[in-house]
């Protein structure tokens, strides 16, 4: 006679029913935690977001857009600056233009009073380029301030190709001008040109975008430096030294990081609202939502910190 046991087949027959429950139960879990931490996350989010609009500043591109106002109609040079910009960059591939320096390949140019053997070429280029040099000086006359237009592309902020190598265009010609001035022995003439060129860094004082601020900074670089250069050999008047003081000290960069990052955080928060545009999968975005609210909270937070 065969003796079965029963308990034991019974206990056996149990576990794949408790492992299948176990698994259920498992599911279940971290579904609900995972329901949890999206809600969580979407309150952290929203609150984040209402605080930012209520400070006043831009949470998507629209928004972003009217944020970056333009000037006032008669203070808003981004017509000037742009037309004489591109006719100074179109002339900067010439053969003779090759030979300056600032505007072209040349080194740059002795100190005043030493032999120069380019200048006759460098005032003819500034007088071929009379009528842009005159929008630029006119520009700064008014303040400088400008408003350039950005495109929304599909996974960032683009900008237009031309404004950021238009204003490069205006501050190399600008060091060549005052060059010559300072070679022809118009301390004046010179230190007008190096303030305007000071002046014109403003244009990109709003611009929401790191690379525009960086710009901002290359060409008030510049013209710093070619003052500098300029300060040791020419006989600037009081007048002319108390104006290019009063200018330096005006230049304030504390503002243009601020304006960058929120360009840089409206681009942000865009692609944690729609990930596909990042190169994620439909179904990736649907799985790992509530990670992406995660991340997107922290992101708020730190870039609040910024």
């Amino acid at each position: 006679m065969k003796w079965v046991n029963r308990e034991r087949d019974e206990s056996v027959s149990r576990w794949p029913r408790m492992i299948l429950f176990g698994a259920i139960g498992l599911g279940l879990f971290l579904l609900c935690l995972a329901l949890v931490l999206w809600w969580t996350w979407q309150s952290v989010v929203s609150r984040r977001l209402a605080e930012i609009r209520a400070r006043g500043e831009p949470t998507t591109y629209a928004e972003l857009d009217a944020y970056y106002a333009p000037p006032p109609a008669d203070q808003d040079v981004t017509d000037l600056l742009l037309r004489a910009g591109r006719t100074l960059n179109m002339s900067e591939g010439t053969v003779e233009t090759r030979k300056l320096p600032f505007v072209g390949e040349a080194d740059d140019p002795p100190r005043p009073g030493r032999p120069w053997t380019e200048l006759e070429l460098a005032r003819q280029f500034l007088d071929d380029h009379a009528e842009p040099l005159r929008q630029l000086h006119e520009a700064a006359r008014r303040g400088g301030r400008a408003r350039f237009d950005f495109l929304v592309g599909q996974n960032a902020i683009t900008l237009p190709e031309g404004h950021l190598q238009a204003l490069r265009a205006n501050a190399r010609a600008l060091r060549l001008e005052a060059n010559v001035r300072a070679h022809a022995e118009d301390a004046t003439g010179a230190a007008a040109t190096a303030c305007d060129g000071l002046i014109l860094s403003n244009a990109l004082q709003n611009e929401p975008f790191v690379v525009s601020q960086l710009v901002r900074m290359a060409i008030f670089g510049t013209a710093a430096h070619e003052l500098k250069q300029l300060l040791p050999v020419t006989v600037f008047s009081d007048s002319d030294l108390s104006r290019l003081q009063e200018q330096l000290q005006s230049i304030d960069f504390a503002d243009g990081p601020k304006s960058a990052l929120l360009g840089s955080r409206v681009e942000g928060i865009a692609i944690f609202k729609d990930p596909t545009t990042a190169g994620f999968a439909g179904w990736q975005v649907v799985l790992s939502r509530p990670l992406l609210d995660a991340a997107e909270g922290v992101y708020l937070g730190l870039m609040e910190e910024y």
